[in-house]
């Protein structure tokens, strides 16, 4: 399999399309989404973050995936949380690598390097909704109240947006 394969497996297209094969409504826009997870940035927090998310990597996961720093911080915080969940209760490293991670339009989109090109919704495909569905906030979820507030004040060219929510 070429890295093009690869890199159509986790686009954020590709992802979009199970999940409305999964009936799951999509709830926001990518803009909407992008000004929520701006609310929660902080500088000092990032680096420290960065720095768990490395350590979490190193020792459960062998190797750092590359792109990890371009996450949101929301979610760069919570992917080490959420995979560390899709294990065994008595493994002590995950069962697979990953070898890239990123943003696309909102998706959270992971290369495995194991993964092959087939007809149908694969493990990976299944790892990749759950941890999509679970990094918050994110394009299947409502705004919290919070969210909304502060994006109809910070954002006035986004509320358009949020009246479609």
């Amino acid at each position: 399999m070429n890295g093009d394969d690869v890199t159509q497996l986790s686009s954020a297209a590709r992802m979009c399309e199970i999940m409305r094969d999964l009936n799951l409504k999509q709830y926001l826009s990518s803009a909407l989404l992008t000004a929520a997870l701006q609310l929660y940035e902080d500088a000092a927090l990032r680096a420290l973050s960065q720095r768990e998310a490395s350590v979490f990597f190193t020792t459960h996961a062998v190797f750092i995936p590359k792109g990890l720093e371009t996450l949101p911080l929301n979610w760069l915080q919570q992917l080490p949380i959420e995979l560390w969940h899709t294990r065994k209760p008595d493994w002590q490293i995950l069962p697979y690598f990953i070898q890239k991670v990123a943003v696309e339009d909102g998706v959270l989109r992971i290369q495995f390097p194991q993964e092959q090109v087939l007809n149908r919704v694969t493990f990976w495909d299944r790892l990749r909704i759950r941890l999509n569905l679970a990094m918050r906030p994110n394009l299947w979820q409502p705004l919290t109240p919070f969210e909304e507030r502060a994006i109809w004040e910070q954002h006035p060219q986004l509320r358009h947006e949020l009246f479609k929510v």
